[in-house]
């Protein structure tokens, strides 16, 4: 961050997408914020805070300072890096039918908003790093793993947002955790589905938020593959194991009529 500067750091955040809508078919949506020194100098106009300091600057590379973004444009940012620098606006509707449900009448579809123009030389160098936070044993996001038998290898970023009191008001300590992130996506070699989740006040990234991005990868796999978790598959194979102990059921009285009858249905002497 120190060598690239604010003001390219900036650049190449504009290009993921970061700091301005991303265009989804819903109101309201956030533009977070992503500072430069530009922003600072409008913002700070006629103040002693106008001046960008270096130390910003390292704040700033770390996801710190003045930086703010949401899920949905990490999960932008994430898919562009992954799938060789196209950034696509988001989409919510998948189609919309007549009323009769028999015909579609208008299909959603990606859209593609800009390229990244960084070199795939570089983009590989960024994923073999975010493979590694995941599946290197010192990595932080060692929770997004899935089953080792089911052949997927998964990556992604964990993230531990700073929390700063604005006020001395706060309802319980938990106002004071840290949130956490975690960016992922799988597989890593070809991927198919990107996740991002915040947990607000969550505390660690990789403690909190890795899991529940595996629970969703989980549910993806097991929909599209047809996969099973290995608790999933032990249960199976106890309950059928179960089964073939179970003693035969007995027999329908028909099946054995009662001894104390002959089978003319008179009564024994």
């Amino acid at each position: 961050g120190q060598r690239l500067g604010i003001d390219r750091i900036y650049d190449y955040a504009s290009r993921f997408g970061l700091g301005k809508r991303s265009g989804l078919d819903l109101t309201h949506e956030s533009p977070g914020l992503f500072p430069s020194s530009a922003w600072k100098k409008k913002h700070f106009a006629g103040t002693d805070q106008a001046q960008w300091f270096p130390g910003e600057t390292l704040s700033v590379a770390i996801g710190q300072g003045a930086t703010m973004v949401t899920p949905l444009q990490m999960a932008v940012a994430m898919s562009a890096l992954v799938n060789g620098g196209k950034v696509y606006r988001p989409y919510l509707v998948q189609a919309v039918l007549s009323g009769d449900g028999k015909e579609v009448v208008e299909k959603g579809a990606p859209k593609l908003e800009s390229e990244l123009q960084v070199s795939e030389s570089v983009l590989q160098s960024v994923r073999a790093g975010l493979e590694s936070v995941v599946n290197n044993p010192e990595g932080t996001a060692r929770r997004a793993q899935l089953p080792k038998n089911w052949g997927i290898t998964t990556a992604g970023k964990t993230g531990t947002s700073q929390v700063v009191a604005l006020s001395k008001k706060k309802d319980s300590e938990k106002d004071t955790e840290h949130h956490a992130w975690f960016v992922g996506y799988a597989p890593a070699e070809n991927p198919e589905i990107v996740v991002a989740t915040l947990v607000e006040h969550g505390g660690g990234g990789g403690l909190v938020a890795a899991p529940v991005v595996r629970q969703v990868f989980e549910a993806y796999f097991k929909k599209t593959r047809g996969l099973k978790l290995p608790e999933e598959e032990e249960f199976e194979r106890a309950q059928a194991e179960g089964q073939a102990h179970l003693p035969n059921p007995p027999s329908s009285p028909e099946e054995n009529p009662p001894q104390n009858e002959q089978s003319s249905g008179g009564p024994l002497p």
